[in-house]
Formats: structure tokens, sequence, C-alpha cells
């Protein structure tokens, strides 16, 4: 993390479809070389020292819903390289609603 203000941010509860922007600050010397997304509902970019994601809170899941699940906690990875082959994990955590 010492290349990283923070590695892990929590949106904390999302209702099915929202959407956040987070931002994670590179404070590395190196440069960043890609960020990729473990998933569509996270879309991330980078630009200089930052890497930007939009984050779309993905469906509830209707296995829980059919449990009577009112809410589950997700996590989405962002890996990101640098031009020296450093590779980070940046972490979203979230907690979706069943609405």
């Amino acid at each position: 993390m010492a290349n990283w203000k923070t590695t892990e941010i929590s949106l904390g509860e999302l209702t099915p479809g929202s959407v956040r922007h987070v931002k994670f600050d590179y404070v590395g010397k190196s440069s960043i070389k890609k960020a990729e997304s473990g998933c569509s509902c996270s879309v991330a970019k980078f630009e200089n020292k930052f890497i930007t994601v939009k984050f779309t809170a993905p469906q509830f899941p209707s296995h829980l819903k059919l449990a009577k699940i009112k809410e589950t906690a997700i996590s989405r990875n962002i890996k990101v390289t640098t031009e020296d082959g450093d590779q980070t994990l940046l972490v979203i955590n979230a907690i979706i609603k069943d609405v």
C-alpha cells in the first residue's frame, strides 16, 4: 500500500443499478501502465497519478431473493500495473440491498 493512499474503498449500502464514482490516488514514482476491471460493473480509467472507477451496483441475486435474504456484501477488484512491473489490486466493497 506504500504506493497508494488507499487500496480499498467501501461504498456502504447501495441499491441495484446505482452508480458511484471513486478515485484511488497513486503516490508511487513509476507511471501507471494499465488498469483492468474484474467485471463489467466496474469501469476503470487512469490518468497521471489517479485511477477513477465508475461502479454500477449489480442486480440483486435471484437465489437470495428466493431465500428472503435482503442484502449481500460484494467486492470488486481493479488490477493496476505500473511501468516498472509492480501490480496492485484495488478493492471496492459494497452492500447490495434488495429493493
